[in-house]
């Protein structure tokens, strides 16, 4: 981790950026830059900052708290490679809530049979999206919210399993209207 303030002293162990006096109108910088563990590609993370301590009259208590929310990538290569993933993966589906279809993002660090499918709340299997072996890699398959005949299913919470090797993940999706 490394940090850079426009003014002031950045404390990484404890969180905290102590600045001084702000005159009004001014404004100061701290960027972070960070490096999130593996196994959190897909995951959000969220940082909240907070004013802690003031030693003059606060005009508006109400903005002392801001939040924003990153989610976390995969690095691609500039020259486009895609590296291989170091650790099995199930991400949750993209979007969710879906209406018509959801991606399914997982990664497999060695090849090997995987079975990725879905199953309803009582735990029946609705439909099976893959099963066959497959290469190390990223995969994104699509479910279109339709059960092993094609019928579309009915607006709810599915949960999309992944097994591959000794690998069991499940994440859930929840199908709209």
């Amino acid at each position: 981790m490394s940090s850079q303030a426009t003014r002031g002293t950045y404390t990484a162990g404890t969180g905290s950026w102590a600045i001084g006096t702000i005159d009004a109108g001014t404004t100061d910088t701290l960027t972070i830059t960070v490096t999130v563990n593996a196994g959190t590609v897909d995951s959000t993370i969220t940082n909240t900052a907070t004013v802690t301590g003031v030693d003059q009259t606060d005009g508006n208590p109400f903005n002392d708290s801001a939040s924003t929310a990153v989610t976390v990538i995969s690095p691609v290569p500039a020259d486009g490679l895609q590296f291989l993933p170091t650790v099995y993966s199930l991400a949750t589906g993209r979007p969710n809530p879906f209406r018509d279809r959801v991606t399914i993002r997982f990664d497999l660090p060695v090849a090997g049979q995987a079975n990725l499918a879905i199953f309803d709340v009582t735990g029946r299997r609705i439909r099976t999206v893959l099963n066959e072996r497959l290469e190390a890699g990223r995969y994104s398959p699509v479910w279109d919210g339709r059960d092993e005949r094609g019928s579309r299913v009915a607006a709810g919470v599915y949960f999309v399993r992944l097994r591959a090797g000794e690998f069991t993940a499940t994440r859930k999706s929840i199908r709209l209207d």
